[in-house]
């Protein structure tokens, strides 16, 4: 996000000097679309992490829940090193 960010931000400032209107859509689509992922993503893992601490904790599950939160984790980093977040 950060470098679309900085994309859109120089697209804007060398908007009189060059025509870059369709580069100028085309970062804001991208944006758009990295906004919406980013959220859906969000929604999922606060779903998913909801749902784990409404199990309730025995002896018997605790080993497979610590398995679930180790997996979340992982997704959870690998998405943020994706978008460099």
């Amino acid at each position: 996000m950060v470098k679309i960010g900085s994309a859109l931000n120089l697209i804007k400032e060398h908007q009189n000097y060059f025509d870059l209107k369709n580069e100028l859509g085309e970062f804001n689509e991208l944006q758009q679309k990295a906004r919406v992922e980013l959220d859906n993503r969000r929604k999922i893992y606060l779903r998913r992490y909801n749902n784990l601490l409404k199990e309730n904790l025995t002896k018997s599950n605790l080993e497979n829940f610590i398995k679930l939160l180790a997996m979340l984790k992982s997704d959870v980093d690998e998405n943020l090193n994706r978008y460099n977040l």
